[in-house]
């Protein structure tokens, strides 16, 4: 029940936390700082699907990770290939995962991120010996607790900021729009009328 609590209590302080990132990167390093707290034994790391939808990439990671890759196909994670929770344990012989730097680790989860019905990347989690993996196991559902919320969050901001990047740049040339400039010159004029200096423009 204790360790409920403190599970309980964690998920609480993530929600919390992530409600005051402003940009995704925040919350990328927000929830591998949160996930590191509920496994501490544990190397994590954070790994979203780019924009281009064809590479999944280093996000966010604890520090002492050493055996994944910075970048990989998306067909290179078992647990984004099944779209479930990937355990890897040395008394269950199963395919590895092809995103290591070298021989693959013995003890290690992968748990794909979902929000919105779009799969947004996955977490991985390397426990350094057995016993540390049986942990986890017994922590897995607080960690999917987090990594969900986390998940939500990724998504509205990715969605806030392509929102924005559209409500200011011609969508063909990529050049700031009228409305950006309508929103700029209205700065400008303020600041130019509080340290009463002049302002040109120039078109």
């Amino acid at each position: 029940m204790k360790e409920r609590a403190i599970e309980s209590a964690l998920l609480a302080d993530t929600r919390e936390e992530l409600q005051l990132c402003t940009h995704v990167t925040q919350a990328y390093q927000v929830t591998v700082r949160r996930c590191s707290q509920l496994l501490p034994s544990a190397s994590i790391a954070l790994l979203m699907i780019n924009n281009s939808r064809q590479m999944v990439e280093l996000a966010a990671a604890s520090d002492g990770l050493t055996h994944i890759l910075e970048g990989f196909p998306l067909d290179a994670c078992c647990g984004l290939r099944g779209g479930q929770v990937r355990w890897r344990k040395p008394d269950q012989p199963e395919i590895d995962c092809d995103h290591f730097v070298g021989v693959p680790p013995e003890n290690y989860l992968c748990l794909p991120l979902a929000a919105h019905g779009d799969t947004l990347g996955i977490l991985y989690v390397e426990c350094p010996s057995t016993p540390d993996m049986q942990q986890m196991e017994a922590k897995v559902e607080a960690l999917k607790s987090i990594t969900k919320v986390a998940a939500v969050f990724f998504g509205s901001l990715n969605l806030r900021a392509r929102l924005e990047h559209q409500s200011i740049r011609d969508g063909l040339t990529n050049l700031f729009n009228r409305h950006f400039m309508e929103i700029s010159l209205d700065r400008e004029i303020r600041r130019a009328a509080r340290s009463r200096s002049e302002l040109a423009v120039l078109i």
